[in-house]
């Protein structure tokens, strides 16, 4: 897993859906676009399931052994989806264990540190401001008289108006626009500046 969003960024505290999804997968980038997958207003916001993440839970005499999840959930938004089928871009990873196959569940310190939730937690995505994009994870051609739309992996893609029609696509495929070409230069990542407006 990875981090496709630098640090920089410019977002508003009311353009952040925080608490009412978590992701399908046990792990996602940081940084993906994605679309709701499940959502029904019926259920509790949170669930107790048997979970693997819990190790051995089959003791005797364990009364329960549950584990917390976010019922409702998205997923990575499909190549070219319409921008109201898309709720944003996450701004955590989701992930088990950390680079040394220790569990994130047993060392919340870190997890906080470096962004992580586990796998049914809440997932804080946003659907509207500026980011900044890692290098190899945008496809396409950006500059600033580029628009983006959902690429392959839940990626932004840069398109200009022809480009967008030539793929049979229209405006409401549109996600946003690119602020910047990427960043050149021996000290530089080629990462570039996404204005996204969902």
């Amino acid at each position: 897993m990875s981090k496709r969003l630098k640090p920089y960024r410019q977002v508003a505290e009311e353009d952040i859906i925080n608490g009412l999804f978590s992701a399908d997968t046990q792990t996602l980038d940081q940084g993906v676009l994605v679309s709701i997958s499940a959502s029904d207003g019926s259920k509790d916001p949170v669930e107790y399931v048997d979970s693997s993440q819990l190790g051995k839970t089959d003791y005797a005499h364990i009364g329960a052994d549950m584990y917390p999840v976010v019922p409702n959930k998205f997923t990575t938004a499909a190549s070219g989806a319409r921008a109201a089928d898309v709720l944003g871009i996450t701004l955590f990873e989701v992930a088990y264990t950390d680079e040394n196959g220790e569990k994130y569940l047993y060392y919340k310190q870190k997890r906080i540190e470096n962004q992580i939730c586990l796998s049914g937690e809440a997932v804080p995505v946003a659907s509207r401001g500026v980011f900044e994009i890692t290098s190899g994870n945008y496809a396409g051609t950006p500059t600033h008289e580029t628009y983006a739309i959902v690429g392959g992996d839940g990626k932004p893609e840069a398109v200009t108006y022809v480009g967008l029609t030539g793929m049979g696509l229209t405006m409401e495929n549109v996600i946003g626009k690119f602020l910047s070409t990427p960043q050149s230069g021996s000290k530089q990542d080629n990462s570039v500046l996404l204005k996204l407006n969902i």
